[in-house]
């Protein structure tokens, strides 16, 4: 059994779900009657059920979902229903991340025009396929001033965050500068609704990083400046669409600004955050990231560029 059960590699049964065809369904039969495990990854990951589920291979999706009702224990229908969502989201995020932004990365055109072109093909492709919209939210931005009128930071309800939908005559409509804000939920009272604090202490560093950044970037035009901030724009009462989404709306935004304080690596989801656009730059050169960090009388700050270099640990011994 050994020989048919190496990790990390691609066994026969993640070759036969790789090449669908009815010959290669009844010799998958046989390994599972065999009890081969079906749950080793390949090079890239990848396990069967991610492979008959990229193919839209519905049979072998099958034979694979009755193995899983065989082995598995209790709560196995909430645990098989994960599997294949997730399953599903891996087959989105190739999609449309590998088969349709990477390219548009790949334009050689300026960070400005390539960025704002991956916006129109995110777009497009949401639009077009009800696959994706029914995994993946769409780009949703605040636009500076309305954040700025505010007073706080914004909840999703507030409703200040706004579809980006380009118009078919014109491929640079939308924001014209998108930042990403990245940090740490400091309230205290799990309870609450805001991440932020009585005193607004998130919200405020927001907007000291936003005037440091457009000192440093004076070729940003601050009217036509927009904002991705989760808590406005992730619906908060349904935030699965927006959170799946997460790796696609890094992508799109020309700049992440992190919040740094004694928390931030600590914290998982502001790990992968600073991890998406650290891969980012070293591979494509067009985004810009930045940290916000308070001086120790918390009143003093200063935005510095993001470490690049930063040895990022396991995500799971995160918070």
């Amino acid at each position: 059994m050994e020989q048919f059960n190496y990790p990390g590699a691609c066994t026969p049964a993640i070759a036969l779900c790789k090449e669908p065809s009815k010959e290669h369904r009844q010799y998958l039969m046989e390994l599972v009657e065999a009890d081969v495990d079906l749950d080793l990854v390949d090079t890239t990951g990848n396990t069967t059920l991610d492979y008959a589920v990229f193919n839209n291979d519905s049979e072998t999706v099958q034979i694979l979902i009755e193995r899983l009702r065989q082995r598995l224990g209790k709560d196995k229908e909430y645990q098989i229903s994960q599997r294949v969502t997730n399953a599903r989201l891996r087959k989105g995020y190739r999609e449309l991340f590998q088969e349709k932004l990477r390219p548009a990365l790949l334009s050689n055109a300026k960070a400005t025009d390539t960025l704002a072109k991956l916006r129109r093909v995110y777009a497009d492709a949401l639009s077009a396929s009800g696959y994706e919209r029914n995994f993946f939210d769409g780009l949703k931005v605040v636009s500076y001033s309305d954040f700025l009128r505010f007073g706080k930071l914004p909840r999703s309800s507030d409703a200040l965050a706004h579809p980006f939908r380009p118009r078919p005559s014109d491929a640079s409509t939308g924001p014209g500068f998108l930042i990403f804000f990245s940090y740490t939920r400091i309230n205290r009272d799990r309870r609450a609704l805001s991440p932020d604090d009585e005193n607004n202490t998130q919200y405020r560093r927001m907007l000291d990083a936003i005037e440091q950044f457009l000192e440093f970037h004076p070729n940003v035009d601050k009217n036509n400046l927009s904002l991705w901030v989760d808590h406005a724009c992730v619906d908060q009462d349904e935030p699965m669409l927006g959170v799946s989404a997460l790796p696609m709306i890094v992508t799109q935004c020309d700049a992440v600004i992190s919040l740094i304080d004694d928390r931030y690596y600590n914290r998982a989801w502001c790990c992968v955050e600073a991890m998406m656009v650290q891969t980012l730059r070293k591979s494509y050169g067009l985004h810009l990231w930045h940290e916000h960090v308070q001086g120790k009388d918390g009143e003093h700050s200063s935005l510095r560029a993001g470490p690049v270099g930063l040895q990022l640990s396991s995500i799971a011994e995160k918070d």
